[in-house]
């Protein structure tokens, strides 16, 4: 896509906002450092359970901390988000 084409779907910040908006998200670091170690200790009972149960168990561990990685880690993105277009809103 060309610079016309993604201005055209307001995909860039409106030029009154452009260098005064910080772009970081805030993300909870605790929250995904732990649910990290989660995900670490799943995959590791999966190869101490050799195919049997626990390794199935760990799978959906696994699955459960990476539904909720995924979730804490788009959360901050989406306050920025919410943040940026309540900016626009007010200076536009």
């Amino acid at each position: 896509m060309s610079y016309e084409d993604l201005q055209q779907h307001d995909v860039f910040l409106p030029e009154s906002l452009w260098g005064k908006t910080d772009l970081s998200a805030s993300v909870g670091r605790t929250p995904l450092l732990g649910l990290a170690l989660a995900g670490l200790t799943a995959c590791g009972l999966m190869v101490l359970g050799a195919g049997g149960w626990l390794t199935w168990l760990a799978c959906g561990f696994f699955l459960a901390a990476l539904v909720f990685f995924t979730r804490v880690s788009t959360a901050g993105v989406e306050r920025q988000n919410e943040e940026l277009a309540e900016r626009i809103r007010t200076s536009g």
